[in-house]
């Protein structure tokens, strides 16, 4: 056997797939090597918000059943999650985050060489399920105000086409498709294709006149999946759980894919917990749009652009004549953890969480100084 260092690549190289990529070193790593404390993680669009009281009264109590293991088919909240839409439970399925759900659509409707239209740049999971099993991911751009093209997904679309991701309000572009838009796309879309509507940020939109209800298509038995999250609005990113609406043939197909005990007991207990809690997270929202309106002003003020209106829980913003890489380093020094969009054509752009009111306005202050130092 072969023990040069050249062997050893060789061996080492075998044992993984050539289309493997490395995973980004997490954020601990960097705040420990700085010895930062108390760094704001306005990164990943988590609510700032803890779960309510009666969340964690629900988890205290359900702590004693942790021996054994989780319903496999999280009966209790599908069937919760059915009375709220007005649905069957068959038509309901819940998985470890809707990160899951996303990687599983690919499984269990993609086969190899066949393809799904998605836009980009876009939420990386929408990808990895699709290329995973050797699916084609053919994407389309924003148009130049940021809104998501419909008549070019539907352009993109071909024979070999199973699947079209549409992220509904967008991330990274903060936008929601309007519903005369989407009414053309799904009169055009090829009754083979299933349409899959990735709505993580549904709950955070403000002006719900000017975003599409996608839903009137679900009732009309058409091929179409919605995605929705307890970890953004709901504050369950530490619980890990999602669900999917849709036709009882296609949610009964996406179950298959879902490995056995998907979601704790711990996750299913906080879900229920938090659908009976509409005033608690009626204030969430009320503070989240004051601090999103907040921010936006601020970064216009401070001489960057931010794209409007957002409809999400996150600020998408040009750093103009600050470098994107020292703009986010800046902050990250101040305490706050926020993502660069290293992503053509936004080679200048950072995404940041709408925090509280407080983090909002500490992290304004900072912006503004950064901005007067680049400006000279």
């Amino acid at each position: 056997m072969n023990t040069d260092k050249t062997g050893k690549d060789l061996a080492r190289k075998s044992t993984y797939r050539a289309n493997s990529k490395p995973i980004r070193p997490f954020i601990g790593d960097r705040i420990e090597a700085k010895g930062l404390t108390n760094v704001a993680h306005l990164a990943t669009n988590e609510c700032q918000y803890p779960p309510s009281p009666k969340v964690t009264a629900a988890l205290k109590d359900a702590i004693s059943s942790l021996n054994l293991y989780p319903d496999p088919s999280s009966t209790l909240l599908r069937r919760k999650l059915a009375e709220k839409f007005g649905i069957t439970e068959t038509m309901v399925t819940v998985g470890n985050g809707a990160d899951e759900l996303l990687y599983m659509i690919g499984k269990a409707f993609i086969e190899e060489g066949e393809n799904a239209v998605i836009t980009t740049p876009c939420y990386p999971t929408q990808v990895l399920g699709i290329e995973s099993i050797g699916g084609i991911v053919k994407n389309v751009g924003y148009r130049s105000d940021f809104t998501c093209d419909m008549k070019a997904m539907f352009e993109a679309i071909d024979e070999s086409t199973k699947l079209v991701l549409i992220c509904n309000p967008g991330n990274p572009n903060t936008k929601v498709i309007s519903q005369e838009e989407l009414d053309w796309f799904m009169e055009r879309v090829p009754a083979h294709v299933l349409v899959v509507m990735d709505e993580a940020y549904k709950e955070f939109i403000d002006r719900p006149d000017e975003a599409a209800d996608a839903m009137r298509y679900f009732q009309n038995d058409r091929n179409i999946l919605f995605l929705r999250t307890f970890s953004k609005f709901y504050s369950l990113a530490g619980l890990r759980i999602g669900y999917a609406i849709g036709p009882e043939h296609i949610i009964d197909v996406l179950r298959r894919a879902i490995p056995a005990f998907p979601v704790n007991t711990l996750a299913q207990v906080a879900a229920m917990a938090v659908l009976d809690e509409p005033e608690y997270y009626a204030d969430v929202f009320k503070k989240t749009v004051e601090a999103r309106n907040y921010m936006t002003t601020g970064l216009k003020e401070a001489g960057f652009k931010p794209v409007e209106p957002s409809q999400t829980n996150f600020i998408f913003v040009d750093t103009c004549h600050v470098p994107q890489n020292i703009f986010a380093e800046k902050l990250f020094d101040a305490g706050f953890y926020i993502r660069e969009a290293s992503y053509h054509p936004f080679n200048n752009h950072v995404r940041i969480t709408v925090g509280t009111m407080e983090q909002c306005k500490r992290l304004i202050s900072i912006a503004k100084e950064i901005s007067k130092e680049y400006k000279g």
